[in-house]
């Protein structure tokens, strides 16, 4: 009796030994099958006036969103999805593994309005549907990519970014430039069109065109790519256009951009904060510069709401060539704007297509000349004496880091600004908080500083770190 109370106990013991192990391994063998069934990723992109027919069928509200945020030209992001070649989206990756990721960019203002006007939640608010995006999708890429560190999102939302940024934005713009209302086109020559923009998208097996059922709008286009994300083909072709679909051009999205903004941004950095987190070639740059302390970032067509319009020019990029007039852009402009981390050139092109275009137009000059913009820009520099604002901030200190509060440093720009018509702009590298740029608000017509714009104050903290260097 007693050998037979032994052996149970032995094998309840054992048998229980088993679950214990069993369900972490089933587990670990479920994330790693979810992480694992696919070979290739989707990316998509939807156009919003036809989102705004199909979901909400034809809101007002929807198209004024679109309009508020300035993307009634663009493409923007849905998501990125890991996907298996027979183009089937797999279940949701983080599903019972982990608590729920949620992504929160409140931390930094400038890259969370970025992601809001490239990458909505259309319909739903932004945190929900970014949330929606990594558990569903994100997930799998982080795990497989980056092993245990799911909790970095910010990597996931940067690779989709930089997916983006390559030629998506103005996709559109670049193809049909001049439609009006409801546009009815081809398939093959919505793919011709393709073919000939800056994506050059001569395979048409790496991309699909998807369309609403019932309604017949093109609703969004998937992209396809391989694991080192190179253009690939999917065994199994998913989509589902007709042989001609209809593209919607509202009013909305014809509204020209310059006629929107309410005001001026005028950005000004403080060079030797921006070298920390640009590294030693930035310092390189910023001590051969007459003026090592305060640069020109640009001046800012923007809404009364904090919003900066994220692109002026919608067409081809009116490109600015530094040697086409070197004593000029050497002894006028450069002295003050110049790129610490890029070409002048692209820097400059950036800016002035981003911006500048806008000024151009609402003056009524041509947008191919750009030394107005330049000029003007230069010009508000001058008037507030901008390049000196530091100057009593840093008078006497030795080269180093310096940690100061940030009362003092709003107490002395006050005395040369009115109160509330500048905001700091901040950054954090390796916890510790810089002063990155501060930002002017300027009345539209005669660029007199205003109170009444909602810029946003990014520096949340009361000890703000200050570097200082010597130019050679």
């Amino acid at each position: 009796m007693e050998k037979n109370i032994c052996i149970f106990i032995i094998s309840f013991s054992i048998s229980i030994l088993l679950i214990a192990i069993s369900i972490p391994v089933y587990l670990l063998l479920k994330e790693k099958t979810i992480v694992e069934t696919y070979d290739c990723f989707i990316f998509s992109i939807f156009w919003p006036p036809n989102s705004c027919t199909n979901k909400y069928n034809k809101n007002n509200e929807c198209f004024q969103r679109i309009k508020n945020l300035g993307i009634e030209s663009d493409f923007i992001i849905h998501g990125l999805w890991p996907s298996p070649l027979s183009g089937i989206i797999p279940d949701p990756c983080n599903k019972g593994i982990k608590t729920e990721v949620v992504p929160n960019f409140d931390s930094d203002a400038e890259y969370k309005n970025k992601l809001e006007h490239i990458w909505p939640g259309l319909y739903s608010n932004d945190t929900y549907f970014w949330t929606h995006e990594y558990n569903k999708h994100g997930y799998c890429y982080m795990k497989r990519n980056y092993l245990n560190f799911v909790d970095d999102y910010k990597i996931y939302f940067d690779k989709t970014i930089e997916l983006y940024e390559t030629g998506f934005r103005n996709l559109m713009v670049q193809m049909l430039p001049d439609c009006k209302g409801e546009y009815n086109i081809s398939k093959s020559k919505f793919r011709n069109l393709l073919k000939s923009s800056k994506l050059n998208l001569n395979n048409e097996t790496t991309y699909c065109l998807m369309c609403d059922k019932s309604t017949n709008f093109l609703s969004e286009i998937y992209f396809i790519y391989d694991m080192n994300f190179k253009p690939t083909a999917q065994q199994f072709h998913q989509e589902d256009c007709p042989d001609y679909f209809l593209v919607n051009f509202t009013d909305e999205t014809k509204l020209a951009v310059w006629e929107k903004y309410d005001y001026y941004a005028f950005a000004v950095q403080y060079s030797p904060n921006v070298c920390v987190w640009r590294g030693d070639n930035c310092f390189k740059i910023l001590k051969n510069k007459t003026d090592y302390k305060v640069g020109i970032h640009g001046l800012w067509p923007s809404y009364k709401s904090g919003i900066i319009p994220q692109q002026c020019n919608l067409g081809e990029d009116i490109q600015i060539e530094v040697d086409s007039d070197r004593e000029y852009f050497d002894n006028f402009i450069l002295k003050y704007w110049y790129s610490l981390y890029n070409t002048d050139d692209y820097f400059l092109t950036h800016e002035y297509n981003t911006h500048g275009y806008c000024y151009n137009k609402y003056i009524n000059e041509s947008t191919y000349n750009f030394t107005i913009y330049l000029n003007k820009t230069l010009e508000i520099f001058h008037r507030y004496n901008f390049a000196s604002m530091f100057d009593t901030l840093i008078n006497g200190r030795e080269e180093g880091k310096y940690l100061m509060n940030k009362t003092d440093i709003l107490n002395e720009l006050e005395k040369i600004y009115p109160k509330n018509t500048f905001v700091l702009r901040c950054y954090t590298e390796k916890n510790q908080i810089y002063l990155n740029e501060i930002h002017f608000k300027l009345n539209k017509s005669n660029f007199n500083l205003i109170e009444d714009a909602k810029l946003t104050d990014t520096c949340r903290t009361e000890k703000i770190w200050i570097n200082v260097i010597k130019n050679e």
